[in-house]
């Protein structure tokens, strides 16, 4: 018979629910807003692989500028597919960040889920969700980045995968198989979830193990094909420099020390005491299983740390929750071990003493950052000095490392716990408020229309890279500008990321092989002009420019720094209009009084010395066609960050002149 009314358990599970909903939706609009206030994207060349696979998909195709991606993630750009397919640009920017936090938000689902599947309160699954929903890597909502999409999923796969080891039927284990394999096709580091649900299906069934969880074993081919295509692809040049050695080793476990400050601290030691020792099954279970997932994903990070001598929080986060869970079973069986915990506390305390923050923040300071909890404490640096700012985070987190020893005695649990929340709430508005400030000041930097390209013309451009390192300015404008689909390199520059760009021809009159439609050149680290094409546009030093029959270089310099400064070598190039006749190309050196001192200067074989204030004009001819005069400087590239690293090279101009005998031949005048 139907009960009248709903009991105590239901009313308490209902106010449990609307909680949840309530959770989500808050972060969900909190997250949003915050997430369209950053105007820009900064973190290259992610952002750029997800936006162009969006676009791509939306066009029916998996390429990216007109080649194959070989890039394995594509659950993020299929799901902003329709947005890039159904808005402008840049209110498709905005409406993929909205959905990066809606998507995100959604994490508090499976840890409260989890939290409840091992028996603990209501309460306690709550603040699980609540935690879920304040760690600082959520600033990465702003990103058109895959991360935040694959957070829920992945916590989503783990609440799958102990029920299905728990209770092995058919469906539960179909569930993980499905779950599991989404969370590797958003991040390809999550193939290690069906290698953790292997090593706690075998700690719990032992022999019966491949029995019992067919089905589930099932996942281990997507997930390898999946890691395949990202092996062989995309993924090959890190893979093939992976060592293991002191680095990897020393990022390990530098990696543990500063996600342990990252989740709170509070509650990490209490997590591994319960992870030793689980009491019943499902504690079993499910310690077996997040305990390796962990380790796993350290030990994957850690390649990438070692290798780039950075904290890969990004890489991480999504297990945090997992030790919150943890923490909550740990209070639940009356806090076990507890000298492992006062021991653990400990050894926190000493590392904090030994090892500086200030360390780690130095690479957490660029725009680049994976680190969103270091560039907080970067912040704090910057506001109070590199030490007095590492001081404070350093004595915050002695705070809550007492907190975790009080827990273990049995005291103070809830204002441990409300601290814990607290510290993460300032270190994600840290994060928040200095990824604002670095992404307002990018978009500072850039045109007022981002999409000045596209506007310009139709159809396809082709971007030329010229930079020696991959330019910042032309992959936001090949960001912004989706008519930008291909890109070539002026042979000696670097292309703007790993995808299709290949090197630009040069024909023996200066023909810019291959380009026939318009073009965007670089002109940051070198100085062409053109024939043969009408510049349509300008930005910086980057021009738009549209053929007139086959488009031709009159003259290049490269490479340069930008405002004309030479590099401490180079060519100088220029080609003739007609044929059989010989060039001239006329410039002038200079250098500002301010210098200090002279700079010799190579044209060739014949020197020049160009002196503070003091200007020479230079006329360079070659015997018949091109003029190709090499360069260099008694100044190194080393020196590129003095404020006058070389000589200045100004109005270059270049004529046609008959064809002489003998080799080419420069003259100077001095003002």
């Amino acid at each position: 018979m139907a009960r009248a009314f709903p009991s105590a358990a239901d009313i308490r599970d209902r106010k449990a629910g609307i909680a949840l909903v309530a959770l989500v939706a808050a972060s969900a609009a909190v997250h949003s807003f915050l997430a369209v206030l950053h105007e820009t994207p900064r973190y290259f060349p992610d952002e750029y692989i997800y936006a162009a696979l969006g676009r791509s998909i939306a066009h029916g195709h998996l390429q990216i500028r007109g080649g194959p991606s070989h890039f394995p993630e594509i659950l993020q750009p299929i799901l902003s597919a329709p947005l890039w397919a159904s808005f402008s640009t840049t209110t498709a920017y905005h409406a993929v960040q909205v959905e990066n936090a809606f998507i995100g938000s959604l994490a508090a689902i499976p840890a409260y889920g989890l939290a409840r599947w091992l028996g603990l309160r209501r309460a306690y699954a709550l603040f699980c969700a609540a935690y879920a929903l304040l760690i600082p890597s959520f600033t990465l909502s702003a990103f058109t980045v895959a991360d935040l999409v694959a957070y829920p999923i992945v916590l989503a796969a783990v609440a799958a995968g102990v029920r299905a080891i728990d209770d092995p039927t058919a469906r539960r284990q179909v569930v993980f198989l499905v779950a599991a394999s989404l969370a590797t096709l958003a991040r390809l580091e999550y193939a290690v979830l069906v290698v953790a649900y292997v090593v706690s299906a075998a700690v719990v069934e032992r022999r019966r193990v491949f029995r019992l969880h067919r089905v589930a074993l099932l996942a281990l081919l997507p997930a390898a094909v999946v890691f395949a295509i990202g092996v062989v692809g995309f993924y090959h040049r890190v893979f093939s420099t992976i060592h293991v050695n002191g680095a990897l080793v020393r990022w390990f476990f530098a990696q543990v020390f500063l996600l342990t400050l990252a989740a709170g601290v509070v509650m990490v030691p209490g997590a591994v005491a319960a992870a030793i020792r689980p009491r019943g099954r499902r504690e079993t279970v499910y310690m077996s299983f997040a305990g390796p997932l962990m380790i796993l994903l350290l030990a994957e990070s850690s390649v990438y740390a070692a290798s780039a001598d950075d904290f890969k929080e990004r890489y991480l986060f999504a297990v945090l929750p997992l030790v919150a869970v943890a923490f909550g079973a740990y209070l639940r069986d009356r806090r076990p071990l507890r000298l492992l915990v006062f021991a653990l506390a400990a050894v926190i305390v000493v590392a904090l003493s030994r090892i500086p923050l200030s360390t780690y923040t130095a690479v957490a300071t660029s725009k680049e950052t994976d680190s969103e909890f270091l560039f907080a404490v970067s912040y704090v640096e910057e506001r109070l000095g590199v030490g007095g700012g590492s001081l404070v985070v350093a004595l915050a987190a002695t705070v809550l490392t007492a907190g975790s020893v009080a827990v273990a005695a049995g005291r103070a649990t809830r204002a441990s716990l409300a601290a814990v929340l607290m510290f993460l709430a300032l270190v994600a508005g840290l994060a928040v408020h200095l990824d604002l400030r670095v992404a307002h000041a990018l978009r500072a930097s850039l045109p007022a229309n981002l999409t000045w390209v596209d506007d310009a013309v139709p159809g396809s451009v082709t971007a030329v890279a010229t930079d020696q390192r991959p330019s910042s300015g032309l992959r936001e404008l090949i960001y912004w500008n989706p008519s930008i689909e291909r890109e070539l390199v002026l042979p000696g520059a670097a292309p703007t990321d790993p995808f299709s760009a290949p090197p630009l021809r040069i024909g023996p009159e200066g023909e810019l092989v291959g380009i026939t439609g318009p073009f965007l050149y670089d002109g940051t680290a070198s100085a062409a002009l053109f024939t043969h094409a009408r510049r349509i546009a300008q930005w910086s030093a980057f021009g738009l420019w549209a053929p007139v029959g086959q488009p031709r270089f009159r003259a290049l310099v490269w490479p340069r720094y930008p405002g004309g400064w030479l590099t401490s070598s180079g060519t100088i190039q220029a080609w003739p209009l007609t044929a059989g006749s010989a060039v001239r190309a006329s410039f002038t050196l200079s250098l500002p009084r301010s210098a200090g001192r002279p700079v010799r200067l190579w044209l060739g074989s014949q020197p020049e010395v160009v002196r503070p204030g003091r200007r020479i004009v230079v006329a360079c001819r070659s015997h018949s066609g091109q003029l190709a005069l090499p360069f260099s400087t008694s100044r190194h590239a080393a020196h590129v960050h003095l404020l006058f690293p070389s000589a200045r090279l100004t109005d270059l101009a270049i004529a046609d002149v008959p064809a002489g005998s003998g080799r080419p031949s420069c003259t100077t005048s001095r003002d």
